[in-house]
């Protein structure tokens, strides 16, 4: 476990720390515009609703769904989709997130526990994830 971070769904030892959690069905919409703040508000808010379109039925689906939160609400995010062959797809957090680690952290607590051979990370044309970052989920880069 990193400093200052606390386990999967329990709070960080600072009370001004973010916890790192299982994000719960009713942040949903809140993790995933986060997670794609890139975007227009506009197209965050089409992104949630055909994700959750798409996966109405199937919470599995969002079983690898992280986010960092305080009480004031949510600090960041992360999303591991499972696919079929033993891989998943990875939405890495923000990098410039301070709950970043922690919560490429609880990715590879989840990805490990899932028997996850192999993820690709998902990322823009040109964007490089730092090795401080995959190091904190223990990832190891096999190609650009």
């Amino acid at each position: 476990m990193l400093p200052g971070s606390g386990p999967i769904g329990y709070p960080a030892a600072m009370s001004d720390s973010p916890s790192i959690a299982v994000c719960p069905v009713d942040q949903r919409a809140g993790a995933l515009r986060t997670l794609h703040a890139g975007l227009s508000p506009d197209q965050q808010a089409g992104l949630v609703h055909a994700l959750q379109a798409t996966h109405q039925h199937d919470e599995e689906a969002f079983a690898g769904l992280f986010l960092a939160s305080t009480p004031e609400g949510i600090t960041g995010a992360t999303w591991a989709q499972l696919t079929t062959g033993s891989t998943a797809v990875i939405w890495p957090p923000d990098l410039s997130n301070p709950a970043s680690l922690g919560l490429m952290t609880a990715l590879a607590e989840f990805l490990s526990a899932r028997q996850v051979a192999l993820a690709q990370f998902l990322v823009s044309p040109g964007t490089e994830i730092s090795q401080e970052l995959l190091q904190a989920g223990q990832f190891k880069k096999l190609a650009k």
